[in-house]
């Protein structure tokens, strides 16, 4: 009686509280204290995983696709000066053209401004986040996350933060530095430097974060066993390649009489092997005794079952960085499930392409301070660094039927639900006033050499099927 008030009284208690919150046996206990995210992964946890995440983006091809296909979509723009002053917008444009050159961009003249721009991306996947380092000279030096630690000597007060000096709320003071010990190997402390000369770039998805962490963490020890599990499927196809015959027989005794052989020390031997087959010399004719029979020793690896979990888990890890299974596997859908798929990645990176619209705000303010400084560019009266006249456009996607999607495009124009500014954006990394100059100059040229121009929108034929009587 006791026991049933008992459990009477808990069923009670579970109306009014959460399932999530009573330990159960059938999974995992999770019920831990609930730290900082720094706190979590502490200084021996990062270490660890950041070297594990380079292992498996060194070794793993997979890894290393979704790395470069998160990049294609989110590190890719185009820089267009948007003041009234097309004269001031050309200079600008030309001036951050040539400051993107890598003898002008990167302290160590080895990269142009995008290519820095994507080792910056990159290095937040697999190193938890980066740095941009801004420079007297005008130059930004790259420093990968794991060269920012702790001061070697902090004074009693600071508060640090796996390298970053912050106050009590939070914010970035200082960051400091270390070089990489002699070989390449170990740290050497090279300087602190103030927040304000230097860009942190990661993923934060807390408020008292202060260090990023990487989103792939999600799925990297997936990665790590579909990579192990390639391996070891190849290992076992390899095997079987070496494939073996079986000879079954229903006779008592053995293979048939002794055949001689020539051994070593040119004494007659004896090879009790009935069946001789040497399939390297050729294709071969087994003569089988009466109910003797052959077969070759195979099965089925790594087998459709093994196949389709590991698409599973793979598709499971491409998901840590909202990638489509159709980008991977191409046959896996049709044109419309493929171009779904597309469109709701497309709407994904829009936050991601933010973040790094951001890092490159930063840097090119730095930029078109150090021109006004060194009288390389002279802002017209009313324009001011601070109110941002400048975009970077994210390379658009080109048209998957342009019949009927420009078709399209200039109906919604037409109807008052888009316009060319947008559309252009969507589709190229040119400006529609871009666009509209050098249409001007290609009509103006064949106009000159005669030719005829016409470049009227093809109307879509519709094709009619008629049915048999």
């Amino acid at each position: 009686m006791l026991n049933g008030l008992s459990n009477g009284i808990n069923r009670v208690r579970s109306y009014f509280g959460y399932d999530a919150a009573e330990p159960k046996n059938k999974r995992k206990n999770r019920s831990g204290s609930i730290k900082s995210e720094d706190a979590v992964l502490g200084t021996s946890a990062r270490r660890k995983v950041i070297s594990t995440a380079n292992e498996v983006h060194r070794n793993f091809a997979i890894a290393g696709w979704m790395i470069r296909k998160h990049l294609d979509y989110t590190t890719q723009f185009s820089f267009q000066c948007k003041t009234d002053d097309e004269g001031f917008n050309t200079e600008v444009e030309d001036f951050i053209e040539e400051r993107s050159k890598k003898e002008n961009c990167d302290i160590a003249a080895r990269h142009d401004l995008d290519p820095f721009m994507r080792i910056a991306e990159s290095r937040c996947l697999v190193d938890n986040d980066s740095a941009v380092l801004r420079l007297g000279s005008g130059h930004s030096q790259g420093i990968e996350g794991d060269r920012i630690r702790n001061h070697p000597e902090p004074n009693k007060n600071d508060i640090w933060v796996h390298g970053v000096r912050t106050n009590k709320a939070g914010r970035a003071l200082d960051y400091a530095i270390f070089n990489r010990g002699r070989g390449g190997t170990g740290y050497e402390f090279d300087r602190t430097v103030k927040a304000k000369n230097l860009y942190l770039h990661g993923y934060f998805d807390r408020y008292d974060q202060v260090r990023g962490v990487s989103p792939i963490l999600a799925g990297l020890t997936d990665l790590q066993d579909v990579d192990e599990g390639f391996d070891l499927g190849l290992a076992k196809l390899k095997v079987e390649q070496l494939f073996a015959m079986a000879i079954f027989r229903e006779a008592t005794e053995g293979f048939g009489g002794p055949t001689e052989t020539e051994g070593d020390d040119e004494e007659t031997e004896v090879d009790e092997r009935k069946y001789q087959v040497d399939f390297g010399a050729g294709p071969v004719m087994l003569d089988l005794d009466p109910g003797d029979r052959a077969e070759f020793l195979k099965s089925d690896a790594p087998g459709v079952n093994t196949t389709s979990f590991l698409n599973s888990v793979i598709a499971v890890t491409l998901k840590s960085l909202d990638i489509p299974f159709s980008f991977y596997d191409e046959s896996f859908t049709n044109f419309f499930g493929s171009k779904a798929a597309w469109q709701h990645y497309d709407r994904s990176c829009v936050t991601k392409r933010q973040r790094n619209r951001s890092l490159r705000d930063w840097w090119i303010i730095g930029q078109l301070q150090w021109g006004v400084i060194h009288n390389e560019i002279k802002l017209p009266s009313g324009i001011r660094l601070k109110k941002q006249f400048w975009e970077w456009v994210p390379n658009g996607m080109p048209w998957w039927d342009p019949l009927k999607e420009i078709n399209g495009d200039k109906a919604a124009v037409t109807g008052g639900f888009d316009n060319p500014y947008d559309i252009c954006k969507r589709r190229g990394n040119k400006s529609f006033e871009d666009n509209i100059k050098l249409t001007a100059k290609a009509y103006k040229f064949a106009e000159k050499m005669g030719v005829p121009l016409d470049f009227g929108i093809v109307q879509e034929t519709v094709e009619v099927v008629e049915k048999d009587a």
